[in-house]
């Protein structure tokens, strides 16, 4: 199958895309990667630092230095997870930077794939995207639908209690994660654990649905899935100062432990990613919850 991958390019995203590059061999791979910062993410401080440790302390510093340092060191280390220039090569998949889908609309439709998997990717399709690849469109939601549609769910089923967090593998339709459910899997909350931790490893729940779907399609099946009920449907944002201050007094935004247990995966150094992380932590916010996270 033609499968196009549009993910973001973020920790979490690399995380779960690392867990499915072995289903995705043997089918012809495509990356398309978002590279989208909404304009509070920098005018925020809290919110700022949950975007470094997502996307530039990891993907800008951490991984490249440890791909220079462990150059030609990658084929005798296959079980290391890659960044996402190193899982392009392995999957034999070109990667590009998506600044608007509609200015690659031509080389979509040229492309034509059978089917789009969405994981953090941050540009909505449009419309008349959806009827492209055959088998459609599935998403990766973090987040029970219909209740937790939008933005931040794991940080608003936290803050609501929930003891176990969704992740949601819907097909995409004209609505914003209204389409049909293919299958809800889930993570326990863990208040011992940051906001971070609980971002990256809801997405591997999924991981095993999105094997099975393209195994079924691969072989020639169908998948079922079934249509939300929008009467339960609520819509989040990106929350406020006050939300984020609230959250802070039951769990961590960041905690430098959690970032370099999941740094280790990619061959990093506990010891060096923890160094990194309350360095940079201390550097770029004075707040007592990070502070707490760092002795």
């Amino acid at each position: 199958m033609r499968i196009l991958i549009c993910a973001k390019n973020d920790l979490p995203a690399l995380v779960a895309v690392n867990q499915l590059a072995e289903a995705l061999q043997g089918h012809e791979v495509t990356l398309w990667l978002s590279d989208v910062t909404r304009p509070l993410e920098r005018e925020r401080a809290d919110l700022d630092l949950l975007r470094f440790f997502e996307r530039e302390l990891p993907l800008d510093w951490l991984l490249p230095l440890q791909a220079a340092a462990r150059a030609g060191e990658a084929a005798r280390t296959p079980d290391c997870w890659q960044n996402f220039a190193g899982l392009g090569r392995r999957l034999g998949a070109p990667v590009r930077i998506v600044p608007r889908l509609r200015q690659v609309e031509a080389d979509y439709r040229a492309l034509a794939p059978d089917l789009v998997l969405s994981i953090r990717f941050s540009h909505i399709f449009p419309p008349d995207f959806l009827a492209v690849p055959r088998f459609g469109i599935l998403n990766v939601h973090p987040g029970y639908l219909p209740e937790y549609a939008g933005l931040f769910a794991p940080f608003h089923q936290l803050s609501a209690g929930r003891t176990r967090i969704g992740c949601t593998v819907h097909f995409v339709d004209a609505g914003i994660d209204t389409g049909p459910i293919l299958e809800t899997t889930s993570l326990a909350a863990d208040p011992q654990r940051s906001l971070q931790w609980h971002v990256v490893n809801v997405y591997p729940t999924a991981i095993p649905v999105l094997r099975r779907a393209i195994a079924t399609l691969a072989a020639g099946g169908a998948l079922e899935a079934t249509p939300q009920d929008q009467s339960r449907r609520t819509y989040w944002h990106l929350p406020d100062s006050e939300e984020i201050a609230a959250f802070q007094t039951r769990f961590r935004l960041i905690a430098p432990d959690d970032f370099a247990e999941i740094l280790a995966s990619f061959g990093v150094g506990l010891r060096a990613a923890r160094a990194a992380a309350l360095t940079t932590a201390l550097a770029r916010t004075a707040s007592t919850p990070v502070q707490a996270a760092a002795t």
